[in-house]
């Protein structure tokens, strides 16, 4: 079962689900995944630096994306405290980040976040801005979808996109 799909809110159900005799339930989190494989897939420099400095990469982009700074979007002070703003303007990135990645409309985006379609086209802008070889990277890889009618995984797998 996939555990992550149980809401963290519903905590008390989460501590239900127990081992059988002489078994042990493991529990993983792919903290960041997608970006994470985006930037190794991509080769942008600049996002895997990202990775390697330790920082949190949605606060970083959303950082760019709004010139603001990357202590703003932090979820927690330097001294573990919560940032509730912080929180909730991660959330927030979070939205805009993976809605990157997986191609959602800027419509569905602006609404996610609660703003209007220019600013979030801006957004997205400016983190094609901030990342170039990124942006290059998503641009290729749709043009090359349209022109094969697949995608392929850095395994070679293909996903057929005939429509």
């Amino acid at each position: 079962m996939n555990m992550q799909q149980v809401s963290a809110r519903l905590s008390d159900i989460r501590t239900m689900f127990i081992g059988g005799k002489d078994k042990v339930i493991v529990s993983c989190d792919f903290s960041r995944q997608e970006p994470c494989v985006l930037a190794s897939t991509c080769g942008d420099d600049k996002l895997i630096k990202v990775f390697t400095d330790g920082l949190d990469i949605y606060s970083m982009i959303a950082s760019m994306a709004f010139d603001t700074t990357y202590e703003d979007w932090l979820e927690f002070y330097p001294d573990g405290t919560t940032n509730h703003e912080g929180k909730e303007r991660r959330s927030s990135s979070k939205k805009i980040v993976l809605g990157l990645m997986y191609s959602r409309g800027i419509a569905s985006v602006a609404e996610q976040i609660h703003k209007s379609k220019e600013e979030a086209q801006k957004l997205f802008d400016n983190i094609f801005l901030k990342y170039p070889v990124m942006a290059k990277w998503m641009k290729d890889t749709v043009a090359q979808a349209y022109k094969d009618g697949y995608v392929e995984t850095i395994f070679g797998r293909r996903r057929r996109l005939p429509e």
